[in-house]
Protein backbone atom coordinates (compact mmCIF):
# COMPACT_ATOMS: atom_id res chain seq x y z
CA UNK A 1 0.00 0.00 0.00
CA UNK A 2 2.76 2.45 0.91
CA UNK A 3 4.61 1.75 -2.35
CA UNK A 4 1.42 2.23 -4.38
CA UNK A 5 0.77 5.62 -2.75
CA UNK A 6 4.34 6.74 -3.43
CA UNK A 7 4.05 5.61 -7.06
CA UNK A 8 0.87 7.65 -7.51
CA UNK A 9 2.70 10.75 -6.27
CA UNK A 10 5.90 10.25 -8.29
CA UNK A 11 5.11 8.42 -11.54
CA UNK A 12 3.53 11.36 -13.34
CA UNK A 13 5.97 13.96 -12.12
CA UNK A 14 8.23 15.54 -14.75
CA UNK A 15 11.02 16.09 -12.22
CA UNK A 16 11.28 12.73 -10.42
CA UNK A 17 14.21 10.53 -11.43
CA UNK A 18 13.67 7.70 -8.94
CA UNK A 19 11.87 6.93 -5.70
CA UNK A 20 11.77 4.20 -3.10
CA UNK A 21 10.29 3.27 0.25
CA UNK A 22 12.62 2.05 2.97
CA UNK A 23 9.72 1.29 5.26
CA UNK A 24 9.53 2.27 8.89
CA UNK A 25 13.32 2.09 9.16
CA UNK A 26 14.07 5.07 6.90
CA UNK A 27 10.92 6.41 5.23
CA UNK A 28 10.35 7.62 1.69
CA UNK A 29 13.04 8.87 -0.70
CA UNK A 30 12.71 10.77 -3.99
CA UNK A 31 15.66 11.65 -6.24
CA UNK A 32 15.01 14.62 -8.48
CA UNK A 33 16.18 14.85 -12.09
CA UNK A 34 19.13 17.06 -12.93
CA UNK A 35 17.94 20.64 -13.20
CA UNK A 36 15.39 20.41 -10.36
CA UNK A 37 15.63 20.95 -6.62
CA UNK A 38 13.54 21.56 -3.52
CA UNK A 39 14.27 25.26 -3.10
CA UNK A 40 12.48 25.81 0.23
CA UNK A 41 14.01 23.06 2.37
CA UNK A 42 17.21 25.10 2.73
CA UNK A 43 17.15 28.31 0.66
CA UNK A 44 20.95 28.58 0.83
CA UNK A 45 21.53 25.04 -0.44
CA UNK A 46 18.99 23.52 -2.88
CA UNK A 47 18.43 19.83 -2.26
CA UNK A 48 18.05 17.30 -5.07
CA UNK A 49 16.65 14.56 -2.84
CA UNK A 50 13.45 14.49 -0.80
CA UNK A 51 13.40 12.32 2.32
CA UNK A 52 10.31 12.17 4.50
CA UNK A 53 8.58 9.75 6.83
CA UNK A 54 5.06 10.32 5.48
CA UNK A 55 3.70 10.51 1.93
CA UNK A 56 1.78 13.69 2.72
CA UNK A 57 5.13 15.32 3.55
CA UNK A 58 6.62 14.07 0.26
CA UNK A 59 3.67 15.67 -1.56
CA UNK A 60 4.16 18.92 0.34
CA UNK A 61 7.88 19.04 -0.46
CA UNK A 62 7.28 18.23 -4.14
CA UNK A 63 5.21 21.43 -4.39
CA UNK A 64 8.44 23.32 -3.62
CA UNK A 65 10.45 21.74 -6.46
CA UNK A 66 11.63 24.31 -8.98
CA UNK A 67 14.16 24.47 -11.79
CA UNK A 68 17.65 24.61 -10.33
CA UNK A 69 20.70 26.39 -11.68
CA UNK A 70 23.23 25.30 -9.10
CA UNK A 71 26.70 24.28 -10.25
CA UNK A 72 25.83 20.56 -10.15
CA UNK A 73 22.72 20.99 -12.33
CA UNK A 74 24.44 23.30 -14.80
CA UNK A 75 27.37 20.88 -15.19
CA UNK A 76 24.94 17.97 -15.75
CA UNK A 77 23.05 19.87 -18.45
CA UNK A 78 26.30 20.76 -20.25
CA UNK A 79 27.51 17.14 -20.03
CA UNK A 80 24.32 15.97 -21.80
CA UNK A 81 25.28 17.81 -24.97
Amino acid sequence: MRRHCLESVCNNSPFVQSFWDEGEEDGFWVNLKNGFADMKFDPCQPTHTIHEWEIKEVKRRMKDVRPCKCKECLEASVAKY
